[in-house]
């Protein structure tokens, strides 16, 4: 990818971009997210994450530029510290999306949670901080309570994890929540039982998968790409180089 992304253009469109970190590990991460909005910011446009969604919604619209918009999943503290942060001072406002479930918790439950999305040495976000980014413009969606794989559970267990997810968030925050991500991110890690309580509760669904098209599962779902903020610029422009289609799959 090296190679090929040193040479590739990100194609016109609207890439709605998902990831976890602002860097490797926290110390380096502002200056690591830092660089990563500069490289996008020379490459194309960075939106805030609400125009995107209002830009695909058009539908079969010829963009003449490309456009980025940001996401992040899992709710990780330096969401606040490094992420948020920078994009305040661009004006420019992501969607965060998290797990209410390890907001706060116990030490007991941060490692289980921790081991369940097999990362180490990260903390998390507190409610006074999620308030303050929800306050400033960003988005709060919602990613299940406890980050369970939503295939694997019975209907009221999904029930369970998606609806009081959303409204701890509601009642926390203060705020509505429209949108929703489902953990892990591929269509094989949603039934459709799933999707038809999200889409009851959600405006929007958000998918991690098929990033070369707008929409999945027959419009029901946005696809975001997975990219981390620390990876090379010349894969970034890579992916982001990738023609999008109004096809739904």
């Amino acid at each position: 990818l090296s190679s090929v992304g040193t040479f590739s253009k990100p194609a016109n469109g609207v890439h709605i971009l998902n990831g976890h970190f602002s860097g490797l590990d926290y110390q380096s991460g502002y200056d690591s997210f830092k660089r990563f909005v500069d490289k996008i910011s020379s490459i194309a446009n960075l939106i805030s994450f609400n125009d995107a969604i209002s830009m695909i919604e058009k539908k079969n619209v010829q963009f003449d530029k490309p456009y980025v918009a940001l996401s992040f999943d899992d709710g990780f503290y330096e969401c606040y510290t490094h992420i948020a942060k920078i994009l305040d001072e661009m004006s420019i406002s992501a969607c965060f999306f998290i797990n209410a479930g390890v907001i706060e918790a116990s030490n007991e439950y941060v490692t289980s949670y921790s081991k369940r999305v097999e990362v180490r040495g990260r903390n998390f976000l507190t409610w006074d901080m999620l308030k303050e980014m929800s306050d400033s413009g960003h988005i709060i969606g919602s990613h299940t309570l406890d980050h369970f794989r939503l295939f694997d559970l019975d209907e009221r267990a999904i029930e369970f994890q998606i609806v009081e997810n959303k409204s701890i968030i509601e009642s926390r925050l203060r705020t509505q929540v429209t949108s929703f991500a489902w953990p892990y991110g591929t269509l094989s890690d949603i039934s459709d039982i799933a999707l038809n309580i999200a889409e009851k509760h959600h405006r929007y669904i958000f998918s991690g998968a098929k990033y070369k098209f707008y929409y999945s599962l027959e419009g029901r779902v946005f696809n975001r790409r997975h990219i981390e903020a620390y990876w090379p610029k010349s894969h970034i422009k890579y992916f982001l180089s990738t023609e999008k289609s109004y096809d739904i799959n």
